[in-house]
């Protein structure tokens, strides 16, 4: 194989994770902003958000021990609110009589 097919290849590699880097980074995007709107921390201020987010990141940099309940607390929190696989109980058809003829409407009468 030449060197400059495989330098294309490689650089296609490189193009394609890119991309797939950048769908990933867009659903996890989404997944924070659906997590903020089920939690009900939608209207807060931004400055409150912003500034919770940064306790947050300095409680992690830390190495704080609360992190460990918080981890516990939000796996709790994610069990809970995956969605549950609902399925309807089996219905089975009612046995139809072949010699029975089809139930009758009243007829509407005119005053």
């Amino acid at each position: 194989m030449s060197a400059s097919l495989k330098l294309r290849q490689v650089e296609s590699k490189i193009s394609t994770l890119q991309n797939q880097c950048q769908h990933h980074l867009k659903q996890r995007q989404q997944e924070i902003a659906n997590l903020i709107a089920v939690l009900e921390l939608a209207s807060l201020d931004d400055t409150i958000l912003t500034g919770g987010l940064l306790f947050l990141k300095e409680k992690i940099t830390t190495k704080d021990p609360v992190i460990s309940s918080w981890h516990t607390a939000g796996e709790r929190f994610c069990r809970r609110a995956k969605p549950r696989k609902v399925t309807s109980p089996k219905k089975t058809p009612e046995p139809k009589m072949p010699d029975q003829p089809p139930p009758k409407h009243p007829e509407s009468r005119a005053v």
